[in-house]
């Protein structure tokens, strides 16, 4: 094992823990209403905003969350999987940096370089978490790749008789 290969095994265990803690926090009244004014403002969830109680998008957020890192978790057993949470935690890391834009007062560009609000700075890490969902996909599909062809007991283009 290379150490490339070594320390995207440890990005993944902190995207899985990551995901776990967030995604577990969001079924609290706090986690739920700290998050209101990402939601609120976001196209992406501005509607379920209007139509239900910012408890229950939030949970809805965390089940994906929970779901995405069970899902990156299995990459141990299956590549398919691992695949499929990390194209799930590409949308999720997307998703929050977006919030960078749509959330009044998370990035201003006054006078020079952006800057940050907490909120702004709290959400600067989804890069680095979306970079190793990234390198997570890449990796799954090569794995998945792999295994199809050591299952394949034809060798390419032959028929059975």
């Amino acid at each position: 094992m290379n150490l490339g290969l070594i320390l995207l095994w440890v990005g993944r265990f902190f995207v899985i823990l990551l995901l776990f803690a967030f995604g577990l926090a969001k079924f609290t009244a706090f986690e739920a209403e700290a998050i209101r004014p990402l939601t609120e403002s976001s196209p992406v969830f501005a509607w379920a905003t209007r139509l239900m109680p910012a408890s229950v998008v939030a949970g809805g957020i965390g089940v994906v969350q929970l779901a995405t890192a069970s899902l990156i978790a299995l990459r141990f057993a299956s590549p398919g999987a691992g695949f499929v949470g990390s194209l799930l935690g590409i949308t999720t890391f997307t998703i929050t940096l977006s919030f960078l834009f749509t959330t009044p007062q998370a990035m201003t560009w006054a006078d020079g370089p952006p800057k940050f609000s907490d909120m702004g700075n709290f959400l600067l890490k989804d890069f680095a978490l979306w970079g190793i969902c990234m390198a997570s996909a890449i990796e799954s599909r090569r794995a998945m790749t792999l295994r199809a062809a050591t299952l394949d007991p034809l060798p390419s283009g032959d028929t059975p008789a």
